[in-house]
């Protein structure tokens, strides 16, 4: 019994020596000291879940509010807690961590905080308050973020000048809870804007909608809002702030080109991904949607902590954000504006595209209906009929066939089983490949297809142009003559 007595003393005698230099002990009946509670409490936290985080802390306080307000003021999207190198003192513990806060529409911001623990009855439990959160949040503050864009970079034409830039609008919107008649507010806006119904009642269920938020549902050049402005102005809930907003220099100017902006979609966030968000502007289609990260920067912001009367008070993380850079294309505003008069009133589908040809550089694009997004100038496609005699005008030149030397304008040819005629049956007899290439006879070049062979041909319509892929930074859709697979 002494012999054992003896033992245990000497091992008391190590312990209150390592101790005293203060060396974290964990005793013989709690091995894992509050390890496995600190781990579960910071896994709750990753899922804001107030519920777990409150049944592992001491006296459970009310932290729901506070953990539901963390999340949906900093708008979170997914929180990393990462725990550190607890240290132990008796029946108290720390255990310091590293949180990263993914922000929807600005980043991911990191800080880093303690968990004070006790050992109540036997189990280690967190000691929660509000700076369990964060270092410096404390009863009666909140978090708060500001979000803001940089102003659109214009899209500029070939000389420098602004083809889309921004400038003075009156943006036209509602006010949610200061409506009281809304199917009076879509029929005046119907009536007086041109806006449906729907559009109205899509922008007032958008998810970050509040009562007293400004929704905006249309933007009028100063002069035109004007003359509207005393028959929306008396309307309950319509409101108008004065903004900047995109504007091509004329109606219509080269739109399937240049492009719209508008609230982003469903479709577009999931495409853009970080950092947008609902509720943001972005370029939806065109050069707009094509070039939008470089049109608009990123947005700049910052998390701060305020009182309860909302004032701020400390600024805890600044996300800097990028400057818009503009776009610079090869498109001539004073030729695109010719263009577009050009097809002036034309309501069939047409396109226009007029080619510098000694550079290759587009110098305009028109494509009508204008109320349609389909760009049939770029992306359209097209048999190229008659003009592609002139690709097997080329060929056959190459070949050796002279422009003087006499060939049959038939009314009729046949070649691999099919017959083939002229336009309005008509004939010419023999002439030479020059009045046949002038007339446009069909079966003359017909006939002359085993003068040609297929590689041949191939050969000359890539000469044209025909067969690589355009990068224009748009849908666009190249020409294609593949390998002719027989005669026919």
């Amino acid at each position: 019994m002494a012999r054992k007595w003896w033992i245990g003393a000497g091992v008391l005698a190590v312990v209150a020596a390592l101790a005293a230099v203060g060396i974290t002990v964990i005793s013989g009946d709690d091995p894992a000291g509050p390890g496995p509670e600190v781990e579960a409490y910071l896994r709750a936290w990753e899922r804001f879940d107030a519920a777990a985080m409150a049944r592992l802390a001491d006296d459970p306080p009310e932290l729901a509010p506070a953990v539901t307000a963390m999340k949906d003021d900093l708008r979170v999207t997914k929180a990393r807690i990462v725990a550190g190198v607890q240290e132990r003192d008796g029946d108290t513990a720390r255990a310091p961590f590293t949180a990263e806060l993914d922000l929807a529409g600005l980043g991911t911001w990191s800080y880093q905080g303690q968990v004070d623990l006790a050992r109540v009855d036997g189990r280690w439990r967190v000691r929660w308050t509000p700076a369990a959160l964060h270092p410096a949040l404390a009863p009666g503050k909140t978090f708060a973020v500001t979000r803001a864009w940089p102003e659109r970079a214009p899209i500029l034409g070939a000389d420098g000048s602004p083809l889309v830039a921004n400038d003075d609008v009156i943006a036209v919107g509602l006010q949610p809870g200061r409506i009281q008649d809304q199917a009076h507010v879509e029929a005046t806006f119907a009536r007086v804007l041109g806006v449906p119904a729907a559009r109205v009642q899509a922008a007032l269920a958008q998810p970050w909608v509040r009562p007293d938020f400004f929704v905006p549902i249309t933007d009028l050049r100063p002069d035109r809002f004007e003359p509207l402005r005393a028959e929306l102005e008396p309307v309950p809930g319509v409101f108008f702030q004065r903004s900047r907003s995109r504007l091509v220099g004329s109606d219509g100017l080269a739109v399937q080109v240049l492009g719209t902006v508008g609230e982003v979609t469903a479709e577009r966030l999931e495409e853009l991904g970080v950092p947008y968000m609902v509720g943001d502007r972005v370029g939806l289609s065109g050069v707009e949607g094509a070039r939008e990260r470089q049109l608009a920067g990123t947005p700049s912001g910052e998390v701060q902590l305020r009182d309860v009367g909302g004032r701020e008070v400390q600024s805890l993380h600044r996300f800097p954000g990028s400057a818009a850079q503009p776009v610079r294309l090869t498109m001539d505003g004073v030729v695109q504006a010719a263009a577009d008069r050009a097809l002036e009133g034309v309501t069939q589908p047409a396109a226009l595209v007029a080619v510098d040809a000694a550079t290759g550089d587009i110098r305009a694009v028109v494509s009508r209906p204008l109320n349609e997004e389909f760009n049939r100038a770029l992306a359209g496609q097209y048999p190229p009929g008659s003009t592609f005699k002139i690709v097997t005008s080329a060929g056959l030149l190459s070949a050796g066939l002279r422009p003087d030397e006499t060939v049959p304008c038939p009314a009729q040819a046949a070649v691999g089983g099919r017959r083939f005629v002229n336009f309005e049956g008509g004939e010419l007899g023999p002439v030479p490949f020059s009045t046949a290439f002038a007339q446009s006879c069909n079966t003359a070049f017909v006939s002359l297809s085993t003068r040609l062979s297929d590689s041949a041909l191939a050969a000359a319509a890539a000469q044209f142009g025909f067969g690589p892929s355009y990068d224009l930074g748009l849908p666009v859709a190249g020409g294609r003559f593949p390998v002719p697979g027989d005669a026919t």
